[in-house]
């Protein structure tokens, strides 16, 4: 069913996209109008990224992930998805910094990382109403450690594990007013281990949180 859906939705959202592309460049008439078209080209992209995330998760569940092997710049990922949700930030008054201490090439699966990753960021932008969020590349001789850190409210410990579970939410959905339906974690979860990736959470309540991606240079044979 979700795999239905999402299929089904991806043809009027492409052309809503194709079409709001088509205003962008297109003379504005004032700044009014630029901004109208530049948030709905902002909210298309949210729907975009949700879509994909129901799309991947339904392929995962029915055994039917496909997973492709290139080379990839792991920095230049990591500042493309920083670039697609620095508005985002900065509509909420947040700063959203990379700082790429190193950077490599990995073989990878480019599309399913850069969902891992964006799902990781649209976490940390969403439960941060002060502060920044910042993403962290080292490098090693296993490959690259891509850190996403947030100055929101933090995780309790004994919800820490729950949230990797499909459709947890932290707080009810009655009263959270926050977008998503409960998929970006377990989805990250899932396509890292199918990635060879792994996982690390640390979070602290009133301090923030940061989840560290490991990703290997080539994945698992």
């Amino acid at each position: 069913f979700l795999g239905l859906v999402s299929h089904e939705l991806r043809t009027p959202l492409t052309v809503l996209r194709l079409q709001l592309e088509r205003l962008r460049r297109r003379a504005p008439v004032d700044s009014s109008e630029t901004a109208i078209v530049e948030r709905a080209r902002g909210a298309t992209s949210r729907l975009h990224e949700l879509i994909e995330s129901l799309l991947q998760y339904a392929h995962i569940e029915s055994g039917r992930l496909t997973v492709e092997n290139a080379p990839l710049r792991l920095g230049g990922l990591v500042e493309e998805v920083a670039g697609h949700y620095g508005e985002i930030a900065v509509d909420k008054g947040i700063a959203l910094n990379v700082n790429l201490l190193c950077d490599g090439d990995v073989y990878s699966d480019r599309r399913l990382l850069r969902l891992v990753l964006g799902n990781l960021v649209d976490n940390a932008v969403k439960f941060t109403d002060e502060g920044e969020v910042a993403l962290e590349v080292e490098w090693s001789d296993e490959g690259g450690r891509i850190e996403v850190r947030d100055t929101g409210k933090g995780i309790d410990p004994e919800d820490q594990r729950r949230i990797f579970e499909p459709f947890e939410q932290l707080a009810p959905i009655r009263k959270k007013h926050l977008p998503g339906v409960g998929l970006g974690l377990p989805l990250v979860k899932e396509i890292a281990g199918s990635l060879g990736c792994r996982l690390e959470l640390k979070s602290e309540l009133n301090r923030g949180t940061s989840v560290i991606l490991h990703v290997p240079r080539a994945m698992p044979g």
